[in-house]
């Protein structure tokens, strides 16, 4: 329990995350500064910060850290692996990440930020955790990819913004069985 007047662990963890480079009062509060770096800390923050709605804006903050190697830990040690819950083989459960969870300005900017970084590396795990939330959302079967596609376009804002195409066109690169396997009926083809 901490005082009035001093900050707990998640003060300082999500202080760190929120300021770059972190301010030595509160590196300090988590080791000596002498031996890490900016980023170091960051790292440091981001894999020690629970995660839930509070702390969500500050993880995805880091998806446009000046550091590739954090921006990579958002995605594959945050975002991608929480989807379900790590103890469980049910994948029906949500997770904190599970699109469904976050809201839908947080889906759009973890798509905006890891579909338009400057590196592959981020472009590439971005388009992985697409196919994740397309599997997520939809029914698991393959005869259903339309219907699965139909349910991952949900998640976003359709009206006048391209990160629902750019997040479908990211499941499509990623995963090729979902357009292999999308079939239109007479009713679609008429309504166009």
């Amino acid at each position: 329990d901490a005082d009035n007047d001093q900050l707990t662990a998640r003060d300082v963890l999500l202080s760190v995350m929120a300021h770059d480079p972190a301010p030595y009062a509160y590196v300090t509060a988590l080791s000596d500064t002498s031996n890490h770096t900016d980023s170091d800390v960051r790292k440091t923050a981001l894999m020690n910060l629970a995660i839930d709605q509070t702390t969500m804006p500050s993880i995805l903050a880091r998806t446009r850290d000046v550091e590739a190697s954090i921006r990579s830990i958002v995605y594959k040690g945050i975002l991608i692996p929480r989807i379900h819950p790590p103890d469980s083989d049910d994948h029906s459960s949500i997770g904190e990440t599970h699109p469904r969870a976050l809201s839908i300005a947080q889906r759009e900017e973890i798509v905006r930020n890891g579909l338009g970084d400057r590196e592959e590396a981020i472009r590439g795990l971005t388009g992985t955790l697409m196919g994740l939330w397309a599997d997520a959302v939809g029914s698991g079967k393959k005869d259903n990819a339309t219907e699965d596609l139909i349910a991952f376009l949900q998640l976003f804002d359709l009206d006048g913004n391209t990160v629902a195409v750019d997040a479908l066109n990211s499941v499509f690169k990623m995963r090729p069985d979902y357009f292999d396997n999308i079939s239109f009926d007479g009713t679609f083809t008429l309504c166009l």
